[in-house]
């Protein structure tokens, strides 16, 4: 017979079971019984310990652990009637964008969509800040060696030569690399031209026939605007 060592003065049983992980052996004494157990260095019974409300405003009682997959002991008082969640009592942030169930507040009460914003405006007020921070994750390529690249180039686009600026989305500077297995790293470009290459799949042959439609087309129009120059002669009068 082993007593629990709550101190409640029962016989705290036996393991029924092995657990190797949590020392645990088949027939050895427990050291509590059942939902007895001890809480910061003072020994008391749970199910002494009054239940709570839920903590969502409802108005239930949250009731007790179950045990039952619970990271908690057995018959603690629950903070939520189970399905219930901590911002089910608040509706609107502090913005006053509506929120569902799946919306997390930050610390400040601000919900999704406002830190989605206010993100943004930091990005368009620091368009700097975060520039390069993937290129050697992703490609290998340091933000020394992309800006020396760009030094290289005279901040201009090695296409188009438009010169590089982070405040204009179409003007900023973007890595261009092979679209093969290798994803080595090829130059600085503009991201309209970086975006071209990428949608014409570094293939030449596209390339050159899109050449040839654009001078074809251009003519075509040339010549269109050239016959509507030619007027009628004047009818002589009589």
């Amino acid at each position: 017979m082993s007593l629990c060592e709550c101190g409640c003065g029962q016989d705290a049983g036996v393991w029924t079971y092995t657990n190797n992980s949590l020392g645990i052996v088949k027939g050895q004494p427990k050291r509590f019984l059942g939902h007895h157990f001890k809480i910061k260095h003072k020994l008391v019974d749970t199910l002494k310990m009054s239940t709570k409300l839920c903590g969502c405003g409802c108005g239930q009682d949250a009731g007790r652990r179950t045990g039952n997959g619970d990271y908690a002991q057995k018959g603690l008082p629950r903070n939520f009637v189970p399905g219930h969640h901590k911002y089910d009592r608040i509706r609107v942030c502090c913005k006053g964008h509506d929120l569902t169930n799946r919306d997390n507040l930050t610390k400040a009460g601000y919900c999704r969509i406002c830190a989605n914003a206010a993100q943004k405006r930091w990005g368009e007020r620091n368009p700097e800040a975060g520039r390069g921070k993937h290129f050697q994750k992703r490609y290998g390529v340091s933000k020394e060696q992309f800006d020396e690249q760009c030094i290289k180039q005279g901040n201009r686009c090695a296409i188009c030569s438009v010169l590089f600026d982070y405040a204009v989305r179409e003007n900023t500077p973007t890595l261009d690399h092979a679209h093969d297995s290798t994803g080595r790293f090829r130059g600085a470009l503009c991201s309209t031209c970086n975006s071209g290459l990428g949608l014409l799949k570094d293939n030449i042959q596209l390339l050159e026939s899109a050449i040839q439609y654009l001078k074809e087309t251009q003519w075509n129009q040339f010549k269109a605007s050239f016959s509507d120059m030619v007027t009628k002669p004047e009818v002589e009068k009589t």
